[in-house]
């Protein structure tokens, strides 16, 4: 919205932005600018970086962890188990997202879009953010959208998907490994 306004153009409401989001910021860009007919007028590339600053400067504002997930990683850190966080969101977003959500302790290993030439749904972005943790131990992916089940996938690791969050595809479709519809079902779901 904060770029749509400063192209002149009439902001969108907040329950519709949620389902223009997951699939990176220029694609969310690309949408807003669909919605009002201008995707041929403004190029979305061109409102990248304000976007991105935007961003950085209110990256919390609105953001809040889901329901049950600090009692999820709470209950996994007590198993002794290490954490990764595999995002497409650039790693300086990511590591201050997490800082502001004061979730960031919970993690070894935190790879971001950026932090290797190649993103989900690329398996190598799994592996090698995987590769970073201690111990040999199987790897599980817990996601909530296209590219994190297509990447588990990929990389033949099992996968439990989200039934809520930013896919644009439904979850069943996607046949992940298991479906939650609550992050407090993935407890029986981990063992050591």
């Amino acid at each position: 919205n904060h770029c749509l306004r400063i192209s002149g153009l009439q902001t969108i409401d907040p329950s519709m932005v949620e389902s223009l989001v997951g699939q990176g910021a220029i694609a969310l860009l690309e949408k807003g600018l669909a919605l009002q007919d201008k995707t041929n007028s403004i190029d979305p590339k061109s409102l990248h970086a304000t976007f991105l600053d935007y961003y950085e400067a209110h990256i919390a504002d609105n953001s809040k962890t889901y329901d049950g997930c600090n009692d999820l990683l709470d209950y996994l850190k007590t198993m002794d188990l290490p954490l990764a966080i595999c995002t497409n969101k650039p790693i300086k977003l990511a590591l201050s997202l997490l800082q502001e959500l004061n979730i960031h302790h919970y993690f070894d290993a935190i790879c971001g879009g950026d932090s290797f030439a190649f993103k989900k749904p690329d398996p190598r972005h799994l592996t090698e953010t995987a590769a970073l943790l201690r111990g040999d131990d199987d790897v599980v992916m817990i996601g909530d959208s296209i590219h994190d089940i297509e990447a588990a996938k990929a990389a033949n690791i099992p996968s439990i998907g989200v039934s809520y969050g930013y896919s644009s595809v439904d979850m069943a479709s996607l046949n992940p490994t298991k479906i939650v519809h609550s992050l407090s079902e993935i407890r029986v779901l981990i063992t050591r």
